[in-house]
């Protein structure tokens, strides 16, 4: 045999060594399992527990998870349509998903606003119940007035001591019973007189509670010095700027009250009512004195203190004359 057979017979005894050894290792891996199956059990005592011969168990899924999913995959798919149902306008998903987001935030935000305008109500009764020997004069009254707004509150003429228990309570003269009565969020029970009367009341009553012998500028300062409050400018000069507002001409500035003709004299207790920068201002009859025309115009000048220049405020007009109501604006009858 030559010495090149020789070599490819060596060759080719160790390519069949070679596919002998490959078949052994395939049977012997025949024998091993694709993986070792086990589980973890969680004792009582919360210790963890292996066991290597239980086998794996599968976990069946409820079937109504599975509808639960498979619906919830078919709604958002149908977001991805943009061909809408019985009509053949095209709406992208995007567009119908922020139009419902739009309303929804519509919605929130219109009850949002009203929570927190009722919230800051100016001025409230609040069930309010006023009781005199035995007999309510008021009974579980209740309403709002806020800044920049004028109300009027319509009573019988024939009770004059309901009007009085009213227009007591609503200066903080006379307590509820029941109930509480409201200026910006503070409970008017728990506020002392200066306070009430200095800056978040102004009261312009039937009678005016005006000093006769003192001139109209007097007046004003009056008010502002019982206020114990702190003015910007020399109170004098404030006075005389406020009634100059008011209509009242710069020569009857310094005379006295009781030489003052009606109109004017309603002008003076308006001012005074304003004097110290009020919340609110509540009027009783305030054009009980005054002919048609003069009451018209002087009306108009009391709605007007709703908005003034820095602030706003609420006007309440107590009053039995329908027609003085109807010009106010706003209405509560009292039952």
């Amino acid at each position: 045999m030559s010495e090149r057979t020789e070599n490819e017979a060596k060759q080719a005894d160790q390519m069949q060594d070679q596919q002998d050894q490959t078949v052994e290792a395939t049977v012997e891996n025949e024998d091993l399992p694709e993986s070792i199956p086990f589980t973890i059990d969680f004792e009582d005592d919360g210790e963890v527990a292996t066991d290597e011969s239980t086998e794996v168990q599968s976990v069946d899924v409820p079937d109504d998870a599975a509808a639960n999913n498979a619906r919830r995959t078919e709604e958002m798919l149908a977001l991805g349509n943009t061909e809408p149902a019985n009509t053949n306008e095209t709406v992208e998903p995007t567009e119908r998903i922020s139009a419902r987001l739009n309303h929804e935030l519509d919605e929130t935000r219109e009850v949002a606003e009203n929570a927190v305008f009722r919230a800051n109500v100016t001025y409230a009764f609040k069930n309010v119940t006023v009781t005199s020997h035995n007999r309510d004069l008021l009974h579980n009254v209740s309403f709002g007035c806020d800044a920049g707004t004028s109300t009027a509150i319509l009573v019988h003429a024939d009770e004059p001591d309901r009007r009085m228990a009213l227009l007591a309570t609503m200066a903080g003269l006379l307590y509820p019973t029941e109930g509480s009565v409201v200026v910006r969020s503070k409970n008017l029970a728990e506020l002392d007189s200066q306070e009430t009367r200095g800056h978040r009341l102004g009261l312009m009553m039937q009678q005016f509670m005006l000093r006769m012998d003192f001139d109209a500028v007097q007046n004003l300062v009056y008010a502002m010095d019982a206020s114990s409050r702190t003015f910007l400018k020399p109170k004098p000069v404030l006075a005389a700027d406020l009634l100059k507002e008011l209509g009242l001409d710069e020569d009857k500035l310094h005379v006295k009250v009781s030489e003052l003709d009606v109109v004017e004299q309603h002008r003076v207790a308006l001012g005074r009512a304003i004097a110290c920068d009020p919340d609110v201002i509540i009027a009783d009859e305030p054009t009980a004195t005054l002919d048609d025309s003069d009451a018209e115009e002087f009306l108009q000048l009391l709605k007007a203190q709703t908005k003034s220049q820095n602030k706003q405020r609420a006007i309440i007009v107590v009053t039995s004359d329908a027609n003085v109501a109807a010009q106010i604006g706003n209405i509560i009858e009292l039952d």
